[in-house]
């Protein structure tokens, strides 16, 4: 890889889920290590997987990807949303939301669209 993973990875389904210093999300075959997509993101913090759902959190965007990639080998986002002022500090998805937190709040996203 063109850019070292800084942040745990995320697991789901046999793909590992890493993002790179510079921003790329990437998803890796488990089994041979195979890319079998990447795509851009402000991707600053932490990764999480929901069903068919990856999440990346940026210093002030929310952004989802299709966990199964696009049928390209770089995807672009489903959606994103912005997480306005403070710096990410977490991430998690539960009841059909998406929470990040910030030094400054927790924000609810729905997790099919940005709220």
């Amino acid at each position: 890889m063109a850019s070292p993973i800084t942040k745990p990875p995320a697991l789901a389904n046999g793909v590992l889920y890493v993002r790179t210093t510079n921003g790329t999300i990437r998803a890796i075959d488990a089994t041979d290590g195979t890319t079998q997509w990447s795509g851009s993101a402000d991707a600053t913090h932490q990764l999480a997987v929901a069903g068919d759902v990856v999440y990346a959190a940026g210093s002030n965007t929310l952004t989802a990807f299709a966990a199964d990639g696009c049928g390209a080998p770089t995807c672009a986002p489903l959606w994103s949303g912005s997480t306005g002022p403070g710096t990410t500090t977490g991430l998690a998805v539960a009841y059909d939301r998406v929470y990040v937190s910030t030094s400054t709040a927790v924000l609810g996203f729905a997790a099919t669209t940005p709220a």
